[in-house]
């Protein structure tokens, strides 16, 4: 999602700021989802790394992506 910002300073008759109008998005909603999905990813992660098991990530054809650090020790 874009978030785009604009700002419009008003100045008075000394050229000083006297006013600043901005209008911008509200990114809760994605922030907080950024978090949560952070957060199930490093689960997945400790999941995986504390398996005893050989754990592989394979694309469609069978190549090697990844590999847990057990399954690494027993290959």
């Amino acid at each position: 999602v874009d978030v785009w910002e604009r700002r419009l300073i008003e100045r008075g008759p000394d050229a000083r700021p006297v006013r600043l109008v901005g209008f911008t998005a509200d990114v809760t909603d994605r922030k907080r989802a950024e978090a949560d999905l952070a957060r199930s990813e490093a689960f997945a992660r400790s999941v995986v790394e504390s398996s005893a098991d050989c754990v592989k990530g394979l694309t469609p054809d069978g190549r090697l992506l990844w590999m847990n650090e057990n399954g690494k020790r027993l290959m």
